[in-house]
């Protein structure tokens, strides 16, 4: 489990969970998952965003209010927004201030930077933990600066339809002079969809210690999640809960899901969205578990799941309380008082174990009836492949490109949530969120309040 923040109980000031994503780039889209204090201002907010994609923040840069029916206008003028419609936001303003004025589910600005690039700026949810300036989640690798967004999608499409080294290199060869692209040196890219995320984030790391005023900053190896449960929610926490799943002990990618679910989601329909949007086949058995520990090892508090062996009585002592998932929903198990500062995990697979951390990040201001996956990064892990080491090691075959061809040959034809393409070049970074959202929709109901145990 990765460190927990500590949140200042006496009056945090909240911070915001911001989505950055280039308006005129798509497969793979580019995107950043931003932490960032609510009371700082927008000119802080910019050289978050230039830390995550390691630019160079030396070009002009502003944002602007814009209407959420009207698209922000792109660089090749190709939007219909009128002028009238756009806003600039002064440097200084303050985030809360101008978010604030917004209603609920338009909270979005426009970010320029430069004459080439055009970001929206969209607030998710306000945060309970204090002082951070860090770089959650995101896709796709930073497009070089000092081309426009045509050359960019131009040079990503050459490159992945070149299929050797050689045809690679070839391809890059327009953009290797005087072009400096976001991860170092010319030409360096691995590919579009794999960034460095630890790089982001020390990144991030020198500028708020030149622009940000914080005493306790995470490290390039911290995570930033507070503990499930641990949360003091800004007014009128009415919404959906806004909510980061990741495996746990996986990086070099991370597997992570972030979403959005409804407060009357019951367990049992929360599991099947996480083994959808981690695009699980859904043949072994798993259960969510909160523990009275900082790690998978402490005492379990509570079992939920869709067969239980057992349901315990009320008051009884020293014993874990066992739930059926069909009769408990979110909000009975996230806002209750009996868990805070405890930490929660969803199982799937027995065998293999795999778990998943599960961290409530905060309640958005608009409430829904569907989950949705709004950011990740990873390419699913493979079922039935002997666990974590099991899944290293199936990397390693496809890094090294040589041994044991016979089991990258079960992985693309018979593994059961496999992939055809294998998991070479940058595939390691790749997931399909609309055909994950496609599949969450595909398979959820219309959400009833299942009749309450009161066990919880």
């Amino acid at each position: 489990m990765p460190p927990s923040y500590e949140i200042d109980t006496a009056g945090p000031v909240y911070g915001c969970l911001i989505h950055v994503s280039f308006l005129d780039l798509k497969d793979p889209k580019v995107t950043r998952l931003l932490s960032i204090n609510s009371d700082k201002p927008f000119s802080d907010l910019h050289a978050g965003i230039q830390a995550a994609l390691q630019w160079g923040n030396k070009s002009p840069y502003g944002f602007s209010r814009i209407r959420m029916n009207e698209a922000p206008q792109s660089t090749d003028g190709s939007s219909s927004a009128h002028d009238e419609d756009v806003v600039s936001i002064s440097k200084d303003s303050n985030l809360s201030t101008i978010f604030d004025e917004m209603d609920p589910d338009k909270r979005v600005v426009a970010y320029k930077y430069g004459t080439n690039w055009v970001l929206t700026v969209k607030l998710i949810t306000r945060m309970a933990v204090t002082g951070r300036l860090f770089c959650m989640s995101g896709r796709g690798h930073p497009p070089a600066e000092s081309t426009t967004p045509t050359q960019w999608m131009q040079f990503v499409r050459a490159y992945e339809k070149a299929k050797t080294k050689k045809d690679k290199d070839s391809a890059r060869k327009p953009f290797d002079k005087g072009v400096k692209f976001a991860d170092g040196s010319a030409g360096s890219i691995a590919g579009p969809w794999n960034w460095n995320k630890g790089a982001a984030i020390v990144e991030m790391d020198k500028t708020s210690s030149s622009s940000v005023e914080d005493e306790a900053r995470p490290s390039a190896n911290t995570a930033p999640y507070p503990k499930v449960g641990k949360l003091a929610y800004p007014q009128n926490p009415k919404g959906n809960y806004v909510v980061a799943v990741f495996l746990e002990c996986i990086d070099c990618p991370s597997i992570s899901r972030f979403l959005s679910c409804p407060a009357e989601l019951t367990f049992e329909d929360f599991e099947k969205a996480i083994q959808t949007v981690f695009e699980w086949a859904g043949i072994h058995m798993g259960d969510f578990d909160i523990r009275d520990s900082d790690t998978n090892m402490g005492p379990s508090l509570i079992q939920i799941s869709r067969d239980p062996l057992d349901v315990s009585k009320e008051g009884e002592e020293n014993e874990t309380i066992l739930v059926k998932s069909k009769d408990i929903v979110l909000e009975e198990v996230f806002d209750n008082p009996k868990y805070k500062g405890r930490v929660m995990f969803y199982e799937y697979d027995f065998g293999d174990s795999w778990e998943h951390g599960i961290n409530v990040l905060g309640r958005s201001d608009v409430a829904t009836n569907q989950v949705v996956c709004f950011e990740g990064e990873g390419h699913r892990c493979a079922e039935d492949c002997g666990a974590i080491s099991g899944w290293e090691e199936l990397q390693e075959l496809y890094f090294f490109n040589k041994g044991d061809k016979e089991t990258r040959t079960w992985y693309q034809t018979s593994c059961m949530n496999g992939d055809l393409a294998g998991l070479g070049g940058d595939r390691l970074w790749r997931w399909d969120q609309d055909e994950v959202n496609e599949q969450l929709s595909l398979s959820q109901r219309r959400y009833a309040v299942p009749t309450r145990v009161g066990r919880a």
